[in-house]
């Protein structure tokens, strides 16, 4: 069992222009004030990033980053969370989505991953059980989010891998365009798609078969019971 439960307990740090990547531990007083999320984002944009940062240059940070609940049996848990200085506003940029891509973070290790620089060429980057790849992306350049979901499937041979994309608005500087996840999910508030583009990052692919432990299953699994029979009961439920 994980020291917090319901986190991974890891931050992945990956530095574009370098191609390189690290883990760090989650440390728990961030949790304890931030819980997750929109405040893992939201304090480390603070403190990173500059207020004469430009949004579009390498200096920006783009960050990804789940809630405790997040993998877990807890109904309608599985957002995740992506900021970044927004190129529409000018100041913190946020949005969240939902799908499977947020479990697949935690099930690869990590609560948060922060992507920082420039690639010097197009690329996904590629998040598999704790293992980092850049992976060319030059061949997807101005292609859709279905066609590089497909392409991308394909060259991993794996189906079950969750993506989270950046289209041909983002490409070509639409400063709101927004982060498409596993085609149906859309993360399309203050132009977090255009940040991602202009890192040079094409999609952020994403694979977990590790699991999330609560710190009182028994517990845990009787709320969630109790949740689980509110909403079946509700008048709008089908």
């Amino acid at each position: 069992m994980t020291e917090l439960g319901g986190y991974a307990g890891k931050i992945l740090s990956i530095n574009l222009t370098k191609r390189e990547a690290k883990t760090v531990d989650l440390d728990k007083s961030l949790a304890f004030q931030f819980l997750g999320g929109r405040g893992f984002n939201s304090k480390l944009l603070y403190e990173a990033v500059g207020p004469d940062t430009d949004p579009l240059g390498p200096e920006n940070m783009l960050m990804f980053a789940t809630g405790p609940l997040v993998g877990t049996m807890f109904p309608t848990a599985s957002r995740f969370n992506i900021s970044a200085k927004s190129p529409q506003t000018g100041i913190l940029g946020d949005t969240n989505a939902g799908g499977h891509l947020a479990s697949e973070i935690k099930f690869a290790g990590y609560d948060q991953i922060v992507l920082e620089g420039r690639s010097s060429s197009p690329v996904y980057v590629y998040v598999n059980d704790g293992e980092v790849e850049f992976k060319d992306a030059t061949h997807m350049r101005g292609k859709d989010v279905y066609e590089t979901d497909d392409i991308i499937k394909d060259d991993l041979g794996d189906r079950r891998v969750q993506t989270a994309i950046a289209g041909p608005a983002a490409e070509n500087g639409v400063r709101f365009a927004g982060v498409f996840a596993n085609l149906m999910r859309a993360a399309s508030r203050t132009g977090m798609g255009t940040v991602m583009a202009s890192k040079g990052v094409k999609a952020l692919a994403v694979r977990g078969t590790g699991s999330i432990e609560v710190a009182h299953p028994r517990r845990f699994e009787r709320l969630v019971d109790e949740i689980v029979v509110e909403i079946r009961n509700h008048e709008q439920y089908e």
